[in-house]
């Protein structure tokens, strides 16, 4: 039984072993560059694990937003008790040499953010891409592009970021990473919170967790925020329905998903895991790495960094803390991970006061 079902294709010839899932299924092309599976279609998307060698096509009716935001994925636009299919493009791409940029924490909102962003941020992106030349240069942003707290009241979601990206021509094609501030400050708490929460987010950028292969380089993003968004009884709120409280957490159905990726990747290959919240913290009086994920039920760091622990060289990047700092955790001596102070700084806040444009590390 099936209700999915598609191509993956370069130059009208089939792509085999092209991986294809639903965020919970993980399947491959065959021979033909066919893929089929039964989806119960939660997530309302399919997308493939980007093949090393190959980028996705396009052509005159590709729009600059899509160009900016590479579209390895495409909406479900029936219920699960009826089939459709989905066509995936690709063009070859040389990346086995690749330069990734990555930043983390823009937290656009106000019009005096947008404009920081691009006297900074901009220009300082395209002298990058500049400076790249002929090899191929990607990047990445690894959470709160936005910020849910002006989301209503400055009317900026992530469709205006995705729309400001688009009109100020970002240069690099960019894998966008959910951050806790990316999560809609209105949705409904309990059980389904987390879930309801991504929704906007998912409609826009598409999946919250994903994996791409540039060159010889598996990376995987991981979206490790547990939105709670409490509503605490007789409070009112401006602009939100809830707390915004979150848990530093991976669900287990990303977990899930993950094992089945990785199924798919030798063992010798460099793996870059990309989430928001950094995975491992520093004691700072024994400066010592210390698990970060550990609410909201079991201590996910461990139960990832056992998935990852047979891996040969595996780079983890987060941000979040507006810090700079390196994690060698000693029980997994294959993981270093990179967190990674903000393009904002303190939220864009210094450098009309100071001159300058500074974190707070």
């Amino acid at each position: 039984l099936t209700n999915i079902t598609g191509t993956v294709t370069c130059s009208g010839v089939g792509v085999e072993g092209v991986v294809v899932s639903d965020g919970y299924v993980v399947t491959t092309t065959d021979a033909e560059g066919k893929y089929a599976f039964y989806s119960e279609k939660k997530n309302g998307y399919v997308f493939i694990s980007l093949p090393s060698g190959y980028e996705i096509y396009e052509n005159y009716k590709t729009t600059t937003g899509e160009k900016i935001f590479t579209r390895f994925w495409q909406a479900l636009t029936n219920t699960a008790a009826k089939s459709e299919t989905h066509n995936f493009k690709l063009k070859v791409k040389n990346n086995d040499t690749h330069y990734m940029l990555i930043g983390a924490d823009t937290h656009i909102s106000t019009a005096t953010s947008q404009t920081q962003f691009y006297n900074f941020f901009m220009s300082a992106i395209r002298k990058e891409s500049a400076n790249a030349g002929t090899t191929p240069l990607y990047s990445t942003l690894l959470g709160d592009l936005t910020c849910n707290y002006h989301w209503y009241r400055y009317n900026f979601l992530p469709l205006s970021f995705y729309g400001l990206m688009e009109s100020n021509n970002y240069p690099i094609k960019l894998f966008p990473i959910m951050g806790n501030h990316d999560h809609d400050s209105n949705a409904d708490d309990g059980l389904n919170s987390d879930f309801g929460s991504t929704a906007v987010y998912r409609q826009v950028f598409g999946p919250s967790y994903y994996s791409y292969n540039l060159g010889q380089i598996h990376y995987v993003v991981l979206d490790d925020t547990y939105f709670l968004n409490t509503h605490v009884a007789g409070k009112t709120y401006t602009y939100a329905t809830g707390e915004q409280d979150y848990n530093n957490y991976i669900d287990d159905y990303q977990l899930e998903w993950l094992k089945k990726d990785l199924q798919y990747v030798d063992k010798n290959t460099p793996l870059i895991i990309e989430a928001h919240i950094p995975i491992w913290q520093i004691n700072h009086t024994t400066f010592l790495a210390r698990e970060n994920l550990t609410n909201g039920g079991a201590n996910s760091t461990t139960l990832l960094c056992n998935i990852l622990k047979d891996f040969k060289t595996v780079h983890i990047v987060t941000g979040h803390t507006h810090y700079n700092y390196h994690v060698f955790p000693a029980a997994y001596p294959n993981i270093h991970e990179n967190n990674i102070a903000a393009v904002c700084a303190v939220w864009w806040n210094t450098e009309p006061l100071s001159g300058r444009h500074n974190c707070s590390d």
